[in-house]
């Protein structure tokens, strides 16, 4: 079976594609700040899938991530979907505000991709070299049109 690693799994739009990669032939692999609330989703929507609690712009819990992954057999496909947005031009952002989008929008995706942990996480190199990662994420602002 097939392992698929969906992070960001409490959000709009992995619940909306959650339930059509469980109608696949894959083992769903979902990861979250808030477990709890995934869990019962997918309870809720007759989903069969591993839920991890992790925040990924915590380097110990992206290192927990891909110990978890492992006990699975690794991942085929990544999704990377963790992701925030604001809904104000950045420009508009307080520092902080931007440090925090940057540390989950970019940051955390690069240190799932890292080379310093794909030892770690063999589907990283592509098990036999079929392996696929995707990037979702909500964007920093509104879009103008």
């Amino acid at each position: 079976m097939r392992n698929i690693l969906l992070t960001g799994g409490g959000g709009g739009i992995a619940k909306a594609i959650t339930p059509l990669l469980a109608a696949e032939p894959f083992r769903l692999l979902l990861t979250t700040r808030e477990g709890n609330a995934l869990e019962s989703f997918c309870q809720e929507n007759n989903i069969q899938a591993e839920v991890f609690s992790a925040d990924l712009t915590l380097q110990e819990d992206v290192e927990a991530l891909f110990d978890w992954a492992k006990t699975f057999g690794g991942v085929d496909v990544l999704i990377n979907n963790a992701g925030i947005s604001h809904a104000a031009a950045s420009w508009k952002l307080s520092a902080e505000e931007m440090h925090r989008l940057l540390e989950v929008n970019f940051y955390s995706a690069v240190a799932r991709n890292s080379r310093r942990f794909a030892w770690r996480f063999p589907t990283l190199r592509l098990r036999r070299r079929r392996g696929r990662t995707a990037r979702a994420t909500p964007s920093a602002a509104p879009r103008r049109r």
